[in-house]
């Protein structure tokens, strides 16, 4: 125990050294290094497993209580749905913060006046923070912002369960340590976020003294990515997911440099607080399967259709229509190479062994194809199966309404699927740009 307490503190210190008083000027793309939680001193007793687990309680839980929640809360305070980290400080003088990446949040928060942590940022102690005023339209526009004292602008979310939490909102100076030079950190002046201030003791969420808030960047105008400098574009890769410690993959905001002419995108419907697009088909093997796609469209006013694309899921779920017709076309792939099923513990197709058994066998990859034209994911089946049991490997698929018949239209697309590919989201236009890339990992 002494032993990973020390490589913490040692760990923290080389992080807290890197972090310099005086930051380079933004250029025009920033290209950052995913940190898997897995890969750091605090969470390297986490096994993938234990990842594909917690993630799966924390998003059954998270549906079956969606009816309870009073008000639609900005702010996600679980880290079981997420994998990726970026190294980033905040304030002046700089205070380095581990923030989750969430997609489906769209606003950035830390968390301050926590004892438990080491590297505790406090808005007060920060000689570029400034606090929103009441009637500031930041303040103004979002019905979960409310005036607090002092004529500051703060949020308060209150939960079914009588618990809560509140804070206050502003701008402070941000530095985004890259892969090209992290001694060095990129700096975005006056980024708009939260600074958490009180959980409620009996709050029923995942309140872990390890990490330090959350980058949000969905949809909505309270989005990081709202508040940067350039486009408001960003693209991430990632890749690895099951293997913590090989590279991970990259997280880029800013301008584009080079040619991406072949990328092919598909919309983005508006109006919604996460990114939601269509599917049109799956096929495997060139083969597409016989799917109905109204299982796949997004009904306007029904929050329970449409296709996510969400960071804050490992696996990935289907539609009921869909997950049937996959299920089965894998079944038959399997059987035909004498494959074992595995007594079915997590509801789904499993079957005895290990990954990589595979590894010499030939198996056809499953395409998702998305409406729009062109756009594309080309799954291998080392991400759609997955090892989720010691001695078994799984279907890395679930089926939507195993959280509820009234989910049974929605699909989720998860971290392994996504792996090795590129997704540009375009808030600008509108659209997400897919591209496979199979050197995702390797650092520039």
């Amino acid at each position: 125990m002494s032993s990973f307490f020390f490589t913490c503190f040692f760990f923290l210190f080389l992080l807290s050294n890197s972090i310099h008083t005086s930051f380079s000027l933004t250029p025009k793309g920033v290209k950052l290094p995913l940190l898997h939680r897995s890969s750091l001193p605090m969470y390297s007793n986490e096994t993938f497993q234990y990842i594909l687990e917690t993630n799966h309680k924390f998003l059954t839980l998270k549906f079956a209580e969606a009816k309870y929640i009073v008000e639609t809360p900005m702010i996600h305070f679980s880290t079981a749905g997420l994998v990726y980290f970026l190294n980033v400080s905040v304030g002046n003088p700089p205070v380095p913060q581990y923030l989750l990446i969430d997609t489906g949040s769209s606003l950035t928060w830390v968390s301050g006046h926590d004892p438990r942590k080491q590297y505790v940022y406090d808005p007060y102690e920060s000689d570029t923070f400034m606090f929103i005023g009441c009637s500031d339209p930041k303040c103004t526009s979002n019905s979960i912002f409310t005036c607090h004292e002092q004529n500051k602008c703060g949020y308060t979310t209150s939960y079914g369960d009588g618990s809560g939490s509140s804070g206050l909102l502003g701008y402070d100076d941000f530095g985004f340590v890259k892969y090209s030079d992290p001694d060095n950190p990129s700096m975005v002046e006056g980024v708009f976020f939260g600074a958490l201030s009180n959980i409620s003791s009996d709050m029923k969420v995942d309140n872990d003294p390890r990490y330090n808030g959350i980058l949000g960047i969905g949809p909505e105008n309270t989005s990081l990515i709202n508040h940067l400098p350039g486009p408001k574009l960003f693209r991430y890769c990632a890749a690895n997911l099951s293997s913590p410690n090989e590279p991970q993959g990259y997280f880029f905001f800013g301008e584009l440099e080079g040619d991406y002419d072949d990328v092919q995108t598909t919309p983005i419907i508006q109006g919604y607080d996460q990114y939601i697009v269509e599917i049109v088909s799956i096929c495997l093997d060139g083969v597409c399967l016989e799917i109905d796609p109204s299982v796949f469209k997004n009904i306007q006013g029904n929050g329970y259709t449409g296709v996510l694309i969400d960071t804050g899921t490992v696996l990935s779920y289907l539609a009921d229509g869909a997950y049937d017709a996959v299920e089965q076309a894998v079944s038959k792939i399997m059987e035909s190479k004498n494959k074992k099923k595995s007594p079915n513990k997590a509801s789904r197709l499993c079957y005895e062994g290990y990954m990589n058994d595979l590894v010499h066998e030939y198996y056809p990859t499953l395409t998702i194809n998305f409406s729009g034209g062109g756009a594309k994911m080309i799954i291998t089946h080392t991400e759609y199966l997955v090892q989720y049991f010691q001695s078994s490997y799984c279907l890395a698929f679930g089926k939507a309404s195993e959280f509820g018949e009234i989910y049974k239209n929605r699909t989720i697309i998860g971290l392994l699927s996504q792996q090795n590919h590129i997704f540009e989201f375009d808030l600008d236009h509108w659209a997400l740009g897919i591209l496979g890339d199979t050197t995702c990992d390797v650092p520039l």
